[in-house]
């Protein structure tokens, strides 16, 4: 008998015994067997070696698999022409594939835009030619049924036993959701940035409307004055009421810097919007191109709205400058037209504000013109701020006019053709109050005219000497001062004697609100005039109640002042 080990590679993993039949125990073995026993212990040695080896690649094989194929990510191998050779369980699935085999041989052409495989294809050949590696690159896909995810991908080289570069290797991770957080994060970071915009422009505009409206009521009170030297028949006169028409269009310039700041809140009264729409018309014309003809088309009597007065301006004019934009050159015509309609639930359910706003009667302001209209995808963006078709436009415009509807609890709509030209209708909900009556809507009434001493409180001289006219003018004898210190010595001096006070809400070293409450510990008696640049919900924001009993906001007329100073002096419960 022969002890045999069986080489495998550098180890000896198995020993055969050989023995001769029918030998007796003494026969021995010579060289030529026992070399033909080695060579055979090798072959034998090679076969358990290779069925080893077959077992090995197999385990690692399935292993292979298994790890590939519960990875969520996509996992592909391709060929030298971007051809599919092998996918993971995740990216055919999610491509819509029951088996790796329907994915194998297809190119990114076959699952995606061919924007996308375009792009997927040139890469991949890049890799090819060049050997490096794209890590991490992030790019769409866009899928052919529209749907789109967002990708993290790196592909590298793929070589084969001889080191030639065969294919590429590649994972791409799904990132829709931080590309998503990524966007929102980006948004909030702009929101943050307009405010802190707006912010600023705040606290800029709190200075402007308290310089620009002392400056506008020095020229709109002393214009006032002129117009109480001239009659109507002068030729004068329809330039001084014009001059005074735009002194008060600037004034509300500032209120809408105000509004937009968020500085002023909106002050809403009962409006004839037919009278708003007329007192308007002839900054409506001046606003257009001549070769544009302005046509009305007015109800009257109409119900009357609650709204501010500026901010309805503001939507009509926003309206009437894109209607003028649409025709452009050319000839056309612009209709303004104002009316009460009845509108259905559906009807408003079909409108650009649809805040379940109840059915019933609603007054409407209609701007239509016959420009170029309007095609689906412009008027689906229209009301997005900063969207304009316009070479210098801004893209608030209609942003505005839609905020300001849906402030006054209204709704829009909108009718558009290309070619033919575009209707935007305003509907605003009836007042409480109903129709105007004829006594406010006579302006030929005899001036009322109050009488004795009145107290002028402002830190501008401008101020104080339109304000001592225009006082003095409606029957008043006056006396001022500058500030709040000078106006509580004032007070002692002439305590009893003072019929009103015309106080300024924004004084140096003291405030309006503080002087009014150390009056009232002196004088609880004398009627309080307040004026402020700032309309009066926002001026008396934090202001005690009976603290005053009136309110003018400047720049004021004569008419402006003469009304809130007999709101003050009329007697109580009157």
């Amino acid at each position: 008998m022969i002890c045999i080990p069986f080489a495998g590679g550098r180890e000896k993993f198995c020993i055969a015994f050989v023995s001769m039949a029918d030998s007796p125990p003494w026969a021995e073995w010579g060289e030529e067997e026992e070399s033909l026993l080695r060579i055979f212990s090798e072959m034998l040695g090679g076969v358990f070696e290779r069925v080893g080896t077959a077992r090995e690649l197999q385990k690692e094989r399935a292993l292979f698999t298994t790890l590939m194929d519960n990875i969520p990510d996509h996992i592909y191998f391709k060929d030298s022409q971007s051809r599919f050779i092998r996918v993971n369980r995740a990216m055919y699935r999610d491509h819509g594939f029951e088996r790796q085999e329907d994915v194998i041989g297809k190119t990114d052409f076959d699952l995606f835009t061919e924007e996308h495989a375009r792009q997927a294809y040139a890469d991949e050949q890049e890799i090819v030619r060049g050997g490096e590696p794209m890590v991490g690159k992030e790019e769409k896909e866009t899928l052919p049924d529209g749907s789109v995810t967002w990708v993290s991908s790196t592909k590298l080289p793929l070589y084969d036993q001889d080191g030639r570069i065969v294919g590429t290797f590649g994972v791409s991770r799904d990132v829709t959701e931080r590309k998503c957080a990524e966007e929102e994060r980006r948004k909030l970071e702009l929101q943050m940035q307009h405010a802190q915009r707006l912010e600023s422009l705040g606290v800029l505009s709190g200075g402007i409307a308290h310089d620009f409206n002392n400056l506008l009521m020095g020229i709109l009170g002393n214009l006032s004055l002129a117009l109480g030297h001239v009659t109507q028949e002068s030729p004068g006169w329809s330039n001084i009421k014009q001059a005074e028409t735009a002194a008060l269009r600037a004034a509300e310039l500032t209120n809408q810097m105000l509004a937009y700041s968020g500085r002023s809140k909106p002050d809403f009264k009962p409006l004839n919007l037919t009278k708003l729409v007329r007192e308007m018309s002839h900054l409506l014309e001046v606003s257009i191109s001549k070769k544009i003809e302005l046509r009305r088309e007015f109800q009257d009597p109409i119900p009357l709205v609650d709204g501010d007065a500026a901010q309805i301006r503001q939507v009509i004019m926003n309206l009437i400058t894109n209607a003028s934009d649409a025709i452009g050159d050319r000839k056309g015509t612009i209709t303004i037209k104002t009316a009460l309609t009845d509108c259905s639930k559906s009807y408003l359910a079909g409108c650009y504000i649809n805040d379940n706003l109840p059915a019933g009667p609603y007054v409407f302001l209609e701007v239509s013109d016959t420009g170029c209209g309007m095609d689906a995808k412009t008027m689906e963006r229209m009301f997005d701020p900063f969207f304009t078709t316009k070479v210098r436009g801004r893209g608030l415009g209609l942003a505005a006019v839609l905020g300001i509807v849906r402030a006054h609890k209204g709704t829009l709509k909108v009718y558009s053709e290309l070619g033919r030209g575009t209707t935007f209708r305003v509907l605003f909900p009836c007042s409480a109050s109903g129709f105007e009556s004829e006594e406010s809507g006579r302006e030929e009434e005899k001036p009322w005219r109050g009488e004795g001493l009145v107290l002028v409180v402002d830190d501008d001289e401008i101020i104080r000497g339109v304000s001592e006219q225009l006082l003095r003018k409606a029957g008043f004898d006056t006396i001022c001062a500058p500030d709040g210190k000078s106006a509580l010595e004032t007070i002692r001096q002439k305590a009893g004697s003072l019929a009103a006070m015309l106080v300024d809400v924004t004084l140096p070293e003291m405030s309006g609100q503080e002087l009014i409450e150390r009056i009232r510990a002196i004088d609880c008696k004398t009627p309080v005039v307040l004026m402020s640049g700032y309309n009066e919900q926002t001026a008396t924001e934090n202001m005690k109640p009976g603290l005053y009993q009136a309110f003018v906001q400047k720049p004021f007329n004569m008419q402006a002042l003469a009304t809130a100073m007999k709101d003050a002096m009329k007697p109580a419960g009157s």
